[in-house]
């Protein structure tokens, strides 16, 4: 399985850059991709370029709610994708829907 990070730069106030060295961390020893998005609807090109492989590809949306959507957009109705969320956009709304966890149990159930 691949595991692709889908990275904002554009999202919330944190430093990438200190965001993909915590990913490298984390992943030490293991193949993991990491796509940066460039421009609206970026993520979506990303997501669909991995979803239509139909190898399993595990994305990490690392953004706020418009990049998950574009992602979601980009391998709607694939099985071969599994998507974790790595909230690091300003509002992250859609991580508050799940009241009894925190936006952190998002981020550290990578």
């Amino acid at each position: 399985m691949k595991d692709v990070f889908i990275v904002n730069p554009k999202s919330g106030k944190n430093s990438q850059y200190e965001l993909i060295q915590e990913i490298k961390e984390h992943f030490q020893g293991k193949r993991i991709i990491i796509e940066k998005t460039k421009s609206p609807e970026h993520a979506t090109f990303i997501a669909k370029k991995y979803a239509l492989s139909n190898e399993p590809v595990h994305l990490y949306v690392c953004g706020g709610d418009g990049t998950l959507h574009e992602v979601i957009n980009g391998c709607a109705e694939k099985e071969n994708v599994t998507i974790s969320v790595i909230p690091i956009g300003t509002g992250n709304d859609f991580v508050k829907y799940f009241e009894d966890l925190k936006s952190s149990s998002f981020a550290n159930g990578w």
